[in-house]
């Protein structure tokens, strides 16, 4: 009798869990197409008045600053919200269930937009930072803070260098340089961001992305976490691209005028 009333009780306990799991698949599911609608809403409003203030180049900059933060705030609640919903879910189903990111969304995404917002909130980040009252803890952030281009000008140098004069195994070298430069600038905006709330400041982009670190194929049925990879990899380098923009056009013309000495 006690066997059969355990039996009974995982039974139900499996079941209660079977049902929660359930109701966090379709929450991700609900909140991806949340997000993509966020998205959408931006640029729909975008280019409603977009042509209305190409003319007056000063209002046109205003007003999408404010369609960034207005639409930011939803993305980030919903985000949030998509956070708790997937506690205890493998990373590969939730990037296969939320989909938030297409590769047609890249250049008029919120993520990309925000670029526009950079100077400001990098200012208002490094003040923050510079405000620590630890002092090696300050410095130690602000020395990483100071390194974000480079880690840009790294990307775009693995991007537009040619490696067709290599043999195999520069090849492969080239290959893994040329990823761990991809990463670390992915994860060089996602601590922005981590920093960015730690200090009470706006972060720099409404959510954080993506690498490939750890990604394993196998896991990956559908394709979709290693196509959101490479969405989240472009959405960053169009960010940064925009954010620093002169750095960037600068090092892309040279590289450019001597990529064929390689």
């Amino acid at each position: 009798m006690r066997v059969e009333q355990e039996a009974t009780e995982w039974d139900e306990l499996a079941e209660v869990q079977f049902k929660e799991r359930a109701e966090k698949i379709e929450r991700l599911g609900e909140l991806g197409a949340e997000y993509r609608q966020i998205e959408e809403d931006f640029r729909e409003d975008w280019a409603k008045k977009q042509d209305k203030y190409q003319e007056e180049p000063e209002k046109q900059k205003k007003y999408k600053r404010f369609l960034i933060r207005k639409h930011e705030l939803g993305a980030r609640i919903n985000r949030a919200e998509a956070k708790v919903a997937a506690r205890g879910m493998e990373q590969y189903q939730i990037l296969e269930l939320d989909q938030i990111a297409t590769r047609e969304d890249v250049e008029n995404s919120i993520e990309v937009a925000s670029a526009e917002l950079y100077g400001d909130r990098l200012k208002d980040l490094r003040e923050a930072m510079g405000e620590e009252p630890d002092e090696e803890l300050k410095q130690r952030r602000l020395e990483r803070l100071n390194r974000t281009l480079g880690l840009v000008e790294e990307h775009i140098y693995y991007k537009y260098r040619e490696n067709r004069r290599m043999d195999a195994n520069e090849a492969r070298q080239y290959e893994r340089g040329r990823t761990a430069a991809h990463n670390e600038m992915v994860k060089q905006l996602n601590w922005m961001n981590e920093m960015a709330e730690n200090y009470e400041v706006e972060r720099m982009t409404c959510r954080d992305f993506v690498t490939s670190e750890g990604y394993d194929q196998s896991k990956d049925v559908g394709g979709r976490v290693g196509e959101r990879m490479k969405v989240d990899r472009s959405m960053v380098e169009r960010f940064f691209s925009k954010a620093y923009k002169h750095q960037v056009n600068r090092l892309i013309k040279k590289l450019e005028r001597t990529r064929d000495f390689y």
